[in-house]
């Protein structure tokens, strides 16, 4: 039987690939501004992180919103306080394009637990990366690449896929490690248990579709219970919205723990195995 485990940690680790960079967006008074997001030419971006901030020191404060003088604090200089950190919902909105514009909006942050009592905010920072256009694979296109990650996409991401697809990976490491999935989005419009319109299926074997499709949660990690992993992603319907992009490595499963500590030194992934992509029609 095949079995996929969700690896559970008390913060899900969203760690770059390549090297982190960080986008800022300093808020004047109540106008509408634009916060824009950009890669080179043949990358895409992936987003890792973005929070609204209201600062209690304008120390705290980002240089260039030092420069425009963008600060609203109202109590003062409240040195022995943390600022107040809310994370925002446009991430999935940027992730895999090219440049993303953003409208921003100031508004009020009010959460207790944040240190937040209504506050406007003063600055956006978003942490992105620029991923190669290498490493990313249409789950619809016959190839045979081998790396040490890599990432799997619904066709046109992060457009809406076509219907009638109907499209087989195979992913595989040595015999020692296993097969990690870290999903950056998945969005397949409309879900349902059934998957009657669009559905993807993590198996052992192509011998035939598995009778459970798999939901995946954004953010998260999965981990294969062997060195193989077959999938399959099908849509029967037209979508105006939706799809997914996954990363994939193959890694000791023993060695991973330790590689939590990654995020919170904001260092490159490490993966250490390579993984073999194949896809095509189902032989």
């Amino acid at each position: 039987m095949f079995f996929i485990q969700q690896i559970k940690t008390q913060i899900p680790p969203v760690v770059p690939l390549t090297n982190a960079l960080t986008a800022i967006y300093c808020h004047n008074f109540n106008d509408v501004g634009i916060m824009t997001i950009r890669c080179g030419t043949n990358e895409k971006i992936r987003m890792l992180d973005a929070f609204d901030v209201v600062v209690k020191n304008k120390t705290h404060l980002p240089l260039q919103c030092l420069k425009q003088k963008h600060f609203s604090m109202v109590h003062g200089d409240i040195s022995n306080k943390a600022d107040c950190k809310i994370h925002t919902s446009f991430t999935s909105a940027c992730s895999g394009r090219e440049n993303c514009t953003l409208h921003m909006q100031r508004i009020r942050l009010n959460n207790v637990n944040e240190n937040c009592h209504n506050e406007l905010v003063d600055y956006t920072m978003a942490f992105f990366e620029c991923i190669s256009d290498v490493f990313i694979h249409d789950i619809c296109s016959t190839q045979a690449i081998t790396s040490a990650w890599g990432t799997l996409k619904t066709p046109n991401f992060p457009n809406p896929y076509t219907s009638n697809d109907d499209c087989w990976c195979k992913l595989s490491t040595q015999l020692q490690y296993r097969l990690l999935l870290s999903v950056i989005i998945f969005q397949l419009i409309p879900y349902d248990q059934n998957c009657t319109g669009a559905g993807l299926y993590l198996q052992s074997s192509n011998e035939q579709r598995s009778t459970q499709c798999t939901y995946l949660q954004p953010g998260h990690n999965y981990l294969s219970d062997g060195n193989s992993l077959y999938i399959n992603f099908y849509s029967r319907t037209l979508t105006v919205r939706g799809g997914f992009w996954i990363i994939y490595e193959g890694l000791n499963f023993y060695l991973y723990y330790h590689r939590i500590i990654f995020v919170f030194l904001n260092e490159a992934s490490q993966p250490n195995a390579e993984v073999h992509l194949q896809c095509g029609p189902r032989k």
